[in-house]
């Protein structure tokens, strides 16, 4: 559930999310905001983003900066997230359940 937002420069968003009981800043890019739209897109709750960005089970970084996270979202029945982080490895630029992917 986001309270606040803030745009930054290159569209990236500040919103204010609660997770696990804390009210915390997390960061979004405009490409995020936009897939977000999409019908798959729009049931990833924030406090799942927050847990894959926090506490992933695997980390990979891409050859362009970008961090590959993967959390288990167990109220999705045991599917895997994942969160695709900007080099700044703090701004979310992309974020889906990954069917391919084996812990």
């Amino acid at each position: 559930m986001s309270h606040n937002t803030a745009t930054f420069a290159l569209g990236v968003r500040l919103q204010w999310v609660i997770s696990l009981g804390k009210i915390m800043p997390v960061k979004f890019s405009s490409y995020f905001l936009a897939m977000r739209s999409r019908s798959d897109r729009a049931i990833i709750r924030e406090e799942w983003i927050v847990q894959a960005v926090e506490h992933p089970i695997r980390e990979v970084m891409q050859q362009n900066g970008r961090i590959r996270r993967w959390a288990q979202i167990d109220e999705m029945d045991g599917r895997y997230l994942r969160v695709i982080l900007l080099p700044d490895q703090e701004t979310v630029h992309n974020a889906f359940f990954d069917r391919t992917f084996r812990p």
